[in-house]
């Protein structure tokens, strides 16, 4: 089994795929980029505060539609 080694300041990120396959249209997902991207973006907040950024995205992104699926999100913050 492989081992990863995590630090001070690391970040995990889960999430279920209501978030990566929350849609406008079947064709057009919100994907992994786009979640990777508003956690970069917050990456500074609290977990509280990144898992509502990313949720509110989501939402923002299916608008005017309600995401389709449950929205599932983990944060675990590395600190000292």
């Amino acid at each position: 089994s492989k081992q990863m080694a995590i630090d001070t300041g690391d970040m995990i990120l889960a999430v279920s795929d209501g978030i990566l396959e929350a849609h406008r249209t079947p064709t057009n997902q919100f994907g992994l980029d786009r979640a990777v991207d508003v956690v970069r973006q917050h990456h500074e907040d609290d977990p509280v505060d990144i898992v509502n950024a990313l949720n509110d995205s989501v939402r923002e992104f299916c608008n005017p539609s309600v995401p389709p699926d449950d929205m599932t999100t983990v944060v675990l913050k590395v600190e000292a």
